[in-house]
């Protein structure tokens, strides 16, 4: 069976690629993943191919620091659901590479009905907000995704995180989430909202001053535990972005062990979710 994605991560073999060749390998749609310099992303989309994305990968000094992963593709044929089904390509495995659930909630500001009056902002106004049903059925397809990425994780973010070899892992533990309340302030403070965006008026489906936020029903998060060494990237950004919870931001990204783990989620993210990767992919790993 054709492989429908390619990763390159060698940079011995970056450097020699016939990426037109590449790209003829790949059905339509088929991705390309891999380690590449300004002019070899040139030379990429030069052969062919779209660039699509990048993604930046944070290390530690020892595996060389940032490394930039471009996310390239060979132009598709028709729609992104019909070259999918025709050719098993062109789509990404999202829910396969979430963001570890950590027990939030991650919701948003559409899950109520909103009519154009209430919404106040001509900018922000859509002619279904004043149709009684369109605007159920809105609010009910927002609960509906909040729902699933709370249970799933969060879509994967561009900024990857690896670990120093050196770290280890401890096992879990819980924290304080961010919360608020239905009056737009923070929970327990005397401090009002900003209001650069309008005036938060609630959420017409909770009582006033009822607490909101990414808390599971205790108000927490479960979050991994390291035991990190002096310099880890993901210690570093956590010390920096700490909550009096003592709750840094790796949490919001992924993040892995080693570049070898980052190479198996690479694999996940370019593979149709009911295919087996040795059966589709190709891979050329630096030792």
């Amino acid at each position: 069976m054709t492989a429908t994605y390619r990763i390159i991560t060698d940079p011995a073999q970056v450097a020699v690629a016939d990426w037109a060749a590449i790209r003829d390998a790949l059905p339509p749609g088929g991705h390309l993943a891999v380690t590449a310099t300004p002019a070899q992303v040139c030379a990429i989309e030069d052969a062919g191919f779209e660039i699509r994305d990048s993604l930046l990968v944070t290390a530690p000094a020892s595996l060389g620091r940032n490394r930039s992963v471009v996310l390239a593709r060979r132009p598709l044929a028709g729609t992104v659901a019909a070259n999918v089904l025709r050719y098993r390509a062109g789509a990404l495995n999202i829910d396969g590479c979430r963001v570890t659930p950590t027990g939030e909630r991650l919701g948003g500001g559409a899950e109520k009905q909103t009519t154009a009056a209430q919404k106040g902002d001509p900018g922000w106004t859509r002619p279904w907000m004043d149709d009684a049903d369109a605007r159920d059925r809105h609010a009910a397809t927002v609960r509906g995704n909040v729902a699933k990425a709370s249970t799933l994780g969060r879509w994967p973010a561009n900024l990857v995180l690896i670990h120093d070899p050196s770290c280890q892992r401890t096992g879990t533990r819980r924290i304080k989430a961010i919360t608020g309340t239905n009056s737009g302030r923070g929970a327990g403070s005397k401090a009002t909202h900003s209001d650069v965006y309008g005036t938060y008026a609630g959420r017409t489906d909770l009582p006033a001053g009822a607490p909101v936020g990414l808390g599971d029903a205790d108000g927490m998060e479960t979050v991994a535990a390291w035991a990190c060494v002096p310099g880890c990237p993901i210690a570093v950004l956590d010390t920096q972005t700490a909550t009096r919870a003592g709750a840094g931001a790796s949490r919001f990204f992924p993040t892995f062990p080693t570049l070898a783990d980052l190479d198996d989620w690479l694999h996940t993210l370019l593979s149709p979710p009911a295919c087996e990767v040795p059966a589709l992919g190709t891979k050329a790993v630096a030792a």
